[in-house]
Formats: structure tokens, sequence, C-alpha cells
């Protein structure tokens, strides 16, 4: 492949019969394109990056209209593949959590074919945002009394809004006294309390997580312990 000027006339005089297209044709492995691509929206949520629809254009400088494929890529990341039509192609991520949440470049490569040769499209920027959580505290009885806590087990999950699991800690709180901190394992945390744990009294627990680099904090609803002694 190369440019080459092809112009001239024939040795002996005359009008020259082939054009620059037919040049281009035999002094080349193929014609070149040009790859674009599209993407929807500006931003797309952890976990739902299968709603994505990316969509590359492959148009050949000269004439046709080129077939084959489309990779379309996150810098070394493979994210799909599709199969042009009319020189067209869409695909979505295989999987629903291949990018953590952040920037990221997104270009499509055309594999070419026997008549057309490769290119990659500019870079678009793809933001990855935190997906949203939800959670929600659970008491085994909601009373105990003073000596025998160890009856109760208070039980926190953490759910994501898409896919994934929530990790890290979370935080449990009576007014604005911080009464427990678990750790999260799958999504979920649990504790059975321990005699004489808590003094007597009447306790509104409130679960908190603070999120993590993938999703966002959430609180949840408001659970009544009684202590009594």
């Amino acid at each position: 492949a190369g440019t080459y000027n092809c112009s001239s006339a024939p040795s002996g005089g005359g009008h020259n019969p082939m054009s620059p297209y037919t040049y281009h044709a035999l002094l080349t492995r193929g014609d070149e394109t040009s790859t674009g691509l599209k993407v929807p929206a500006p931003g797309v949520a952890y976990g739902n990056e299968k709603a994505l629809k990316l969509t590359a254009t492959v148009r050949s400088l000269f004439s046709g209209t080129p077939a084959g494929s489309v990779t379309i890529s996150a810098g070394k990341a493979r994210l799909c593949s599709a199969k042009l039509s009319g020189g067209k192609g869409t695909c979505s991520p295989a999987s629903s959590q291949v990018l953590a949440a952040g920037t990221y470049s997104l270009t499509a490569t055309y594999s070419g074919t026997s008549g057309y040769l490769t290119s990659r499209s500019d870079a678009v920027s793809l933001k990855v945002t935190k997906a949203a959580s939800k959670t929600a505290l659970a008491l085994s009885a909601g009373k105990a009394t003073y000596g025998q806590e160890a009856k109760e087990t208070i039980t926190v999950t953490v759910k994501p809004r898409y896919a994934g699991t929530p990790s890290g800690t979370v935080i449990i709180k009576s007014g604005n006294s911080t009464l427990f901190r678990l750790t999260l394992k799958s999504g979920k945390a649990e504790l059975r309390l321990s005699a004489r744990q808590l003094k007597a009294g009447t306790y509104r627990l409130i679960a908190s997580y603070p999120g993590n680099a993938d999703y966002t904090s959430s609180g949840s609803a408001t659970e009544t312990l009684r202590v009594v002694g």
C-alpha cells in the first residue's frame, strides 16, 4: 500500500485509459477505510455496561461498502465485537462488569477484508459512574433481656442496583452513637450480640454503608431494639 503518481500517459503518446481507482486497485492490497465510533450516552453506571449500544461505522475512501467485523475496546480491554451490515455494526459488552468506575477512551478497530484495509476510530470518552446501593437492616427478635442478648442477631445486607457485590464496612448507629462496625462478606454482615454488650434501654438502629470505588453510599430504615433489665 502507498501513494503513487500514475497519471502520465503510456509511452508513445495517447490517452491513458486507466482511472485513478484502477491504479489504486492494482497498486494496493485493498481500499483504505475510515472507522467511526458512536457511544449513545456519555456515561453508564457500574454493572450496567451491557446496556450500552456501541455503534461502529466503516466507510471506504474509494468505493463500495466494507464487510467484515469491528472490535470495540477500552484500552487493552476488549468490550465486544460486531459483524458489519451495510458498513455498520452494533454490539454491547458481553459482561455487565467489564469496567470499574472511571473514565475510559473507547476505540473501534476494523479488521479489514481482502478488499478493504484495516482502520481504527478516534477515541471516544466513556464515563462509568458509581452504581447505587441499597442497605437493609434486620433483627432476629427486636427484644432481648439484659444478660441474654446472645439470642439477638443483627443482619445487614447491601445489594447493588445492577450487578456485582458491594464490599467494605457497614456502620450501625443508634442516634449519634456508633455501636458496631461490621465487615461485609459477599454483601452481607451478621453480628450476634454478646451478654451485657448493651445496656438496658431502647435503641433505634440504622445501618449505613459508606460506599466504595464502584458503589454509592446508602442507609437502611430504622429498626428498634429493646433491651430490658
